[in-house]
C-alpha cells in the first residue's frame, strides 16, 4: 500500500511538472510592462517582421489603443478592421464560439444599440511572442455602462488574453478570452 501511495505521488508531481514546463518552454520571449492607453493618436509604420519583444509590445499597445478608441466611440466598422477573418471567443464559462469577422462586427453593432453607451479601458500587463510568430497579449479591462447623462450605472472589470497574428502585414485579433473579476 505504501508503494502505491508513493507511486501516485510521483505521478502527480510529474503531471504538474509537465503542466508547468510545457508552456514555459514554448515561450520565446516575454515583456512585462504596464502599458496604459493614451488618448492621442499616433501614426507609425510597423515592420512586417518584428525583431524584438519591444517592437511587438509597442505594436500591441497601438492595436489595443485603436480597439479602445473605436469601441468607446461605437465604430464597429473600425473594430472589424482589427479582427482576423475568423475569431474565436472563449467565454468565462468555457464555451467557445468561432465566428466570422462579419458576424463578430454584427454582434458588436447589436451590443451598441441594445446595451447603450459602454466605455472600456484596456491595459497590457504582458506580451508573449509565440514560436509560430503570433503574440499573446495579457491585460486587464475596466468596463463602464453610462446612462443618458453620462453617469456610470454599472462597472465591470477583469482580465483578458488575446491571441494576435499578422494577416496581410497587419496585426489582427484571432482569439479573445475574457475573465471577469
Amino acid at each position: 500500500m505504501k508503494k502505491a501511495n508513493q507511486f501516485c505521488l510521483v505521478l502527480t508531481a510529474a503531471f504538474f511538472f509537465a503542466l508547468l514546463a510545457t508552456p514555459m518552454s514554448a515561450q520565446v520571449a516575454t515583456k512585462q510592462a504596464t502599458l496604459k492607453p493614451t488618448s492621442t493618436t499616433t501614426t507609425t509604420t510597423t515592420t512586417t517582421t518584428p525583431t524584438s519583444v519591444d517592437v511587438v509590445a509597442d505594436e500591441m499597445k497601438m492595436l489595443l489603443d485603436k480597439w479602445e478608441k473605436s469601441y468607446n466611440t461605437e465604430k464597429s466598422a473600425e473594430l472589424g478592421k482589427l479582427v482576423a477573418a475568423q475569431i474565436t471567443i472563449l467565454a468565462p464559462d468555457g464555451a467557445t464560439k468561432v465566428m466570422s469577422k462579419n458576424e463578430f462586427v454584427g454582434n458588436l453593432e447589436n451590443d451598441f444599440v441594445v446595451d447603450g453607451t459602454t466605455e472600456i479601458d484596456l491595459a497590457i500587463t504582458s506580451v508573449v511572442i509565440q514560436p509560430d510568430g503570433k503574440a499573446m497579449v495579457v491585460g486587464t479591462y475596466t468596463e463602464r455602462e453610462l446612462d443618458a447623462k453620462g453617469n456610470v450605472v454599472a462597472r465591470r472589470s477583469g482580465d483578458f488574453i488575446d491571441v494576435v497574428a499578422k494577416e496581410a502585414g497587419a496585426w489582427k485579433l484571432e482569439a479573445i478570452t475574457v475573465v471577469p473579476n
